[in-house]
C-alpha cells in the first residue's frame, strides 16, 4: 500500500459511522478528496493546514459545507465543534506538520470529538506516546507502514475490529 494513504481504511470507517462534522488536520493526496467525496452536501468539512500553498491544490473543493482554513499557527486554530454549528465533531483526522503538533491537537480536541483517527502512529516524532494513552478506547491498525489509529472517550470502537 501507498505509504502516504494508509489511512484510508480506518478514516473511511470512522465517517461511515458518524454523521458529526470532520476537522482534516493537514490535507493529502488521499485524505481530503476522500472526506470530501464521503460527506458530500450532508456532513460539514473543516480542513486546516499550515502550508496555503499545498492546500490550494484542492481549493476546487470549497464550497458551503467545505471549508478550508490556513492554520499559520496551529495554536491559533480553533478546533472547537462549535465553530460549524455542532456539539462534537464526527471525526478528527490528524496528519498535519510539524509531527510534534499532532499530539498537541489530539489533547485540544479529545473531548470535542466522537472519533479521532491519528496517521504515523509508530513515528516517536509525533510525540503520540504522550496523548492517545489517555483514551478510554483504542485501536490500532498496524497492518501497513505507517500505522493508523483511531480513538475515542465515548465509541467502544467495536466495529474498527473487522476494519
Amino acid at each position: 500500500m501507498e505509504p502516504t494513504a494508509t489511512h484510508i481504511p480506518l478514516l473511511a470507517a470512522a465517517i461511515a459511522r458518524t454523521s458529526g462534522p470532520v476537522l482534516e488536520l493537514g490535507s493529502g493526496e488521499y485524505s481530503t478528496f476522500l472526506i470530501h467525496m464521503m460527506c458530500g452536501k450532508d456532513q460539514r468539512v473543516v480542513t486546516a493546514d499550515n502550508d496555503a500553498a499545498w492546500m490550494d491544490k484542492w481549493a476546487s473543493m470549497k464550497s458551503d459545507t467545505h471549508r478550508f482554513v490556513h492554520a499559520s499557527d496551529w495554536s491559533l486554530l480553533d478546533v472547537l465543534p462549535s465553530q460549524v454549528g455542532a456539539e462534537r465533531w464526527g471525526v478528527v483526522f490528524v496528519d498535519h506538520w510539524p509531527p510534534h503538533r499532532r499530539a498537541v491537537e489530539i489533547g485540544r480536541v479529545r473531548e470535542h470529538a466522537q472519533l479521532i483517527v491519528a496517521h504515523d502512529t509508530e513515528n516517536s516524532q509525533c510525540e503520540y506516546g504522550s496523548v492517545l494513552p489517555r483514551f478510554s478506547y483504542r485501536y490500532d491498525m498496524k497492518t501497513n507502514t505507517p500505522w493508523t489509529s483511531v480513538v475515542s472517550m465515548y465509541d467502544a470502537l467495536d466495529a474498527f475490529v473487522t476494519v
